[in-house]
């Protein structure tokens, strides 16, 4: 398991497993991200943070966002719940205009 925390995709992955939270809202996930691997508390401002990103090694936001996305399309169950609501609805449209004949 250690391995896979290493990489950006383990550590949003098992974020997204064990924080169900997160699933649904990209700015949490960046400061879990931030806090849990780069040590960054809810101290710190704003402004230190981008002050001092790349001394940190910091990930970009969009780099978190963008592995977020792709681990949720590899991975249904770590969808968000809005997402998955949107699927639900969609199976059961063409559910029904299958029955329907259409």
């Amino acid at each position: 398991m250690a391995d896979t925390l290493n990489t950006m995709k383990g550590k949003v992955t098992y974020l997204l497993e064990n924080y169900p939270i997160l699933r649904d809202n990209d700015n949490l996930l960046i400061g879990m991200v931030y806090k849990e691997y780069y040590g960054i508390t809810y101290a710190d401002s704003f402004l230190d943070i981008m002050k001092h990103h790349d001394e940190r090694h910091l990930p970009n936001f969009e780099t978190i966002r963008r592995v977020r996305q792709k681990v949720q399309e590899e991975r249904i169950d770590l969808c968000s719940s809005k997402a998955k609501q949107r699927e639900k609805q969609i199976s059961f449209t063409n559910y029904y205009d299958f029955a329907k004949g259409n």
